[in-house]
């Protein structure tokens, strides 16, 4: 699917979603992320954040929200960055991670927010709109623990 038609049928959910009841707009959230994690393989961290491992890489992803309110999806952003910052500690399957990536339209859309998080903007696609966003991981463990989330921002 196109970039473009990705925008156009999120703009659709969208709307959609702010018909519905907020509880059955919920549900429809939570079964479209479902299915994203299944068919991606990615491993959620909260309902907004999920992650995949390749290698050296950790690839964050960001679910299309659909509900939450823009400091909703900032807190919750937050909140996951900080669960995989404390995972990164702690888990023995993380250990061979270096590097932290996020290659999506809103590193290309908006990279003034992704480097305000402290990610490096190292490749654009300007023909699919795309970006890649990169962290060591030392850095993100130090800025996104828990007791130095709150200077991220």
């Amino acid at each position: 699917m196109s970039l473009e038609n990705k925008k156009l049928a999120h703009n659709i959910r969208k709307r959609v979603a702010s018909t519905l009841p907020e509880k059955f707009a919920k549900v429809w959230e939570e079964r479209m992320r479902r299915n994203s994690l299944e068919k991606e393989g990615w491993e959620a961290i909260n309902d907004l954040v999920a992650f995949g491992v390749d290698d050296e890489h950790l690839h964050l992803h960001v679910h299309e929200n659909l509900t939450k309110s823009r400091f909703g999806v900032a807190r919750t952003m937050l909140e996951g960055l900080g669960l995989i910052a404390a995972r990164l500690t702690s888990d023995s399957r993380l250990s061979p991670v270096r590097h932290i990536e996020i290659y999506s339209w809103i590193v290309y859309k908006r990279p003034d927010i992704i480097e305000r998080f402290g990610f490096h903007i190292s490749e654009r696609d300007d023909i699919k709109k795309i970006a890649l966003a990169t962290m060591n991981k030392e850095d993100f463990i130090r800025r996104f623990s828990s007791e130095k989330q709150s200077d991220t921002l």
